[in-house]
C-alpha cells in the first residue's frame, strides 16, 4: 500500500489543527507531490520533478480525489515513456 506523507510547512502550533496542504509519495526513485499553491486557491496540484511535471492542476479540492488523479496521471506518463523507450530500442 502506498503511504502519502504530510510534508506541509506549518506555523508554530498549527500541525494537527489545520488540514495538510502538501503530501508526498515516493515510489522507487520517483517523487510525487500533491500540493496547494496560493495562485490556485483550494485546488490541488501535482508536481513530480523526476517526470518534469510542475504544478499540474488536478482540478479538484478533494484530497482523496487528488491522490487518485495524480497516480493515474503518473501511470499514464510512465506508460507513455515506456512506449517511447521501446521504440527507441527497436531503432538501435
Amino acid at each position: 500500500m502506498l503511504e502519502w506523507k504530510d510534508t506541509s510547512n506549518y506555523t508554530r502550533g498549527k500541525k494537527g489543527k489545520v488540514a495538510p496542504n502538501n503530501l508526498t509519495l515516493q515510489v522507487n526513485d520517483i517523487f510525487i507531490m500533491i500540493h496547494k499553491h496560493i495562485c490556485y486557491g483550494e485546488e490541488w496540484l501535482l508536481t513530480s520533478t523526476n517526470l518534469n511535471i510542475d504544478k499540474y492542476d488536478l482540478k479538484t479540492t478533494d484530497v482523496e480525489d487528488a491522490k487518485m488523479k495524480a497516480l493515474k496521471l503518473i501511470k499514464n506518463t510512465l506508460n507513455k515513456r515506456i512506449e517511447e523507450y521501446k521504440k527507441a530500442i527497436e531503432q538501435i
